[in-house]
Parts: C-alpha cells; structure tokens; sequence
C-alpha cells in the first residue's frame, strides 16, 4: 500500500463521522458520494448485480438502476455545463 494512502487510512481512523467528510474533501480532493458511486460500480463487477443490491441494502434492482441514472445524468449535465463555461 502506498505510504501516503496508509497514513490517511490511519487518520481516518481516528476522526469523528462527521468529519471524515470534509478530511476526504481537503485533504485527499475526493467526494465521499463519488467513493461511495466507484465502490457500488466496482462491487457491481466484481459481486454481480444481484449480491451488491443485497449487501448495499437496496429493496430491489430498481433502486441501483434509478440510483445509476440519476448520477449519470447529473455527470453529464456538469459536462455540458463546463463546455458551455469554457466555450469548447
């Protein structure tokens, strides 16, 4: 494991819930939703579909897919927006 990422683990480790969002945010540059979206897309891979909607607590497969559209739409909104912004 890379040093860096080791030290952080063991910080967090020691911080409050309430807190471990902003660390993540300032310190590391990471969303803690997006953590949790790359967690749910890699489990969705590694577990299947039907495990990772088990484990994530999700009532049905409904649920994920409504989940996947809505971060999908609002990624490609946020896209759309920054062409607009920087007249690409």
């Amino acid at each position: 494991m890379v040093p860096l990422l080791k030290t952080y683990l063991d910080t967090l480790k020691n911080i409050n819930r309430g807190n471990y969002k902003e660390f993540l945010r300032y310190n590391m540059g990471i969303n803690p939703h997006t953590l949790r979206y790359v967690f749910i897309a890699k489990a969705l891979k590694k577990a299947g579909v039907e495990d990772t909607v088990i484990y994530m607590g999700y009532a049905s497969m409904k649920y994920i897919m409504e989940y996947y559209r809505v971060i999908r739409s609002k990624e490609n909104l946020e896209e759309f927006i920054n062409k607009i912004i920087n007249n690409e």
